[in-house]
C-alpha cells in the first residue's frame, strides 16, 4: 500500500472515528441522565451521521473519490457519454445542451472546408453545401427532433474536407 493510500485512508477515517466518539459521549450523557437507552443510541447515532456529513461539507480541500476532468478531450468516452445524454429526450425534442453539442461540431466540420458557421456571409455557401433541412437544424430556433439531427449529422458527415464547398462521393 502506498503512503498516498494510507493517508488517504486515514484522512477519510478520521471523520468518522471523530463522529463515532462524539456520539458515544452523547448517548452516554444522555442515558446518564435519565433518556432511555434506545433513544441515547439514536441521539449518538445522529450526532454521528451529522459530523460525517459536516466534515463532508466542511472539507473542500481533498475530497475522499477521484473528480474527473472536467474538460475531457473529444472522442473520449465521457465525452461521448455527455453528447450521448444530452440528445435524450422524452418528448422527441433534443435540449439546448444538445444543440450546442450539435453546433459545435458543426462549426468544426465546416471549418475544415474553410467555412464559419457564425459568419453571415458564409450563410448561402453552407445552405448549398448542407440543404436547407440541415442549416435550419443548426440556425433555426424551433424545437429539434432527435430525426433532424441524424439528417444533420449525415450532411456534415458527407462534407470532402478535402475541397472546399465539396461534398464526399457516395460509394
Amino acid at each position: 500500500m502506498s503512503a498516498g493510500t494510507q493517508s488517504m485512508r486515514r484522512h477519510l477515517l478520521a471523520p468518522i472515528a471523530g463522529g463515532a466518539a462524539l456520539g458515544a459521549v452523547v448517548a452516554l450523557l444522555l442515558w446518564f441522565v435519565g433518556v432511555t437507552a434506545p433513544f441515547a443510541v439514536a441521539a449518538g447515532a445522529l450526532v454521528l451521521a451529522g459530523g460525517i456529513a459536516w466534515t463532508a461539507f466542511a472539507d473542500t480541500d481533498s475530497p475522499g473519490y477521484h473528480r474527473a476532468d472536467p474538460s475531457p478531450r473529444p472522442g473520449t468516452r465521457s465525452d461521448l457519454a455527455r453528447v450521448s445524454w444530452s440528445l435524450h429526450s422524452r418528448h422527441g425534442q433534443i435540449g439546448e445542451s444538445g444543440r450546442k453539442h450539435l453546433y459545435a461540431f458543426a462549426r468544426t466540420r465546416l471549418a475544415r472546408s474553410g467555412l464559419d458557421l457564425d459568419d453571415p456571409a458564409a450563410a448561402e455557401p453552407i445552405r448549398a453545401l448542407l440543404g436547407d433541412r440541415p442549416y435550419l437544424t443548426l440556425t433555426g430556433r424551433s424545437p429539434v427532433s432527435l430525426r433532424m439531427v441524424a439528417d444533420c449529422l449525415t450532411a456534415l458527415e458527407a462534407i470532402d474536407s478535402t475541397r472546399p464547398g465539396s461534398r464526399a462521393r457516395e460509394d
